[in-house]
């Protein structure tokens, strides 16, 4: 029984920090468009599910803080410093997103958050075939563990709300290729001031609302500016939308 209720426990609290991270991940990507999770009525399943992209690469994280612990190497310890800047680096990189190689950088993100480990474990294969011995049983006590949980769970606060502002940046920089356009048919006329031909992108959408966007009109690679509309869904009689047909930049490998 005692071993039943520590499991509960620790699937309670994962389950509590998966929401946790997805609901920063969220606020951090609602933030430039002057929204909060509660305006999208985005409860606690919601947050759960969208911390999977930042659980996976935490999964990662602490396989290789794990190595980096029991091998003392410092190959690995300098592929753990990288792998656990490219969340800060890839959002920040956005100030100077009109460079090339910037862009080639930032638009692969995902394809970094995976080959580094992948690096990673061919590096460990290579030792074992030499014959290095690599020891899996943690040496280190309690005291270690909890340390090491504490390290990579601080990392994933940190790289959620990375990950979210990193999402918003990509869809500011280049809406055309992210959003898919909406056209919207009204049930009655518009509401007051607003103009017929607009080029909307949409956001979100749930049973109750759709939120468009349109954006500024910018050049080359600058930062759009949104203007954000939520309107119920009652108050249309008809939208179309056109989804993406163009493969997202970056997602090309991986």
């Amino acid at each position: 029984m005692k071993a039943v209720a520590v499991a509960l426990a620790a699937v309670a609290s994962l389950a509590s920090y998966a929401a946790l991270i997805g609901w920063l991940k969220t606020v951090y990507f609602l933030r430039p468009f002057g929204l909060s999770p509660a305006a999208l009525g985005s409860g606690w399943v919601e947050s759960a599910f969208q911390s999977w992209y930042v659980v996976q690469n935490l999964v990662y994280f602490t396989w290789i803080v794990w190595l980096v612990v029991q091998t003392r190497r410092f190959t690995f310890a300098l592929v753990a410093v990288v792998y656990s800047l490219i969340p800060l680096a890839t959002h920040y990189a956005f100030l100077h997103y009109d460079r090339t190689w910037v862009r080639w950088w930032v638009d692969h993100q995902h394809t970094w958050l995976k080959l580094v480990p992948l690096l990673l474990l061919a590096l460990v294969v290579v030792g074992r075939i030499r014959g290095g011995p690599l020891e899996w049983r943690w040496r280190h006590g309690a005291a270690g563990l909890v340390l090491l949980g504490m390290v990579v769970g601080s990392w994933g606060l940190s790289a959620a709300k990375h990950f979210g502002s990193y999402d918003a940046e990509r869809i500011l920089h280049r809406p055309d290729e992210l959003l898919p356009r909406v056209e919207l048919t009204w049930k009655d006329s518009p509401p007051a001031g607003w103009e017929v031909g607009r080029d909307l992108f949409l956001l979100h959408e749930d049973r109750q609302t759709l939120v468009v966007v349109e954006f500024t009109t910018g050049t080359g690679w600058e930062r759009r500016m949104p203007r954000v509309h939520t309107i119920g869904r009652g108050e249309l009689r008809h939208v179309v939308v056109s989804p993406r047909t163009a493969v997202q930049p970056g997602g090309q490998y991986l």
